[in-house]
């Protein structure tokens, strides 16, 4: 996929995207996890959306879960 098709992929989904905020000091791993697991067009995140963290947005459930699991539990 170009970066346009993955952006315009992307934008089809992200109004009704699974989200899991996270503490902003985990971004660098939290990125490393994400490049790893899960496709890139799969998932996106938005920084700054409270004090202190970003959310990561997923297309799909399984994504979103594997991802809590691994940063929230």
């Amino acid at each position: 996929m170009t970066p346009q098709e993955q952006w315009d992929y992307k934008c089809s989904w992200l109004p009704r995207a699974q989200q899991v905020p996270f503490h902003s000091d985990l971004l660098k791993p939290a990125l490393r996890w994400l490049k790893l697991h899960v496709p890139l067009h799969l998932w996106h995140i938005q920084e700054w959306t409270n004090i202190y963290e970003h959310t990561v947005l997923f297309e799909y459930l399984v994504d979103q879960q594997q991802f809590r699991k691994y940063f929230c539990d």
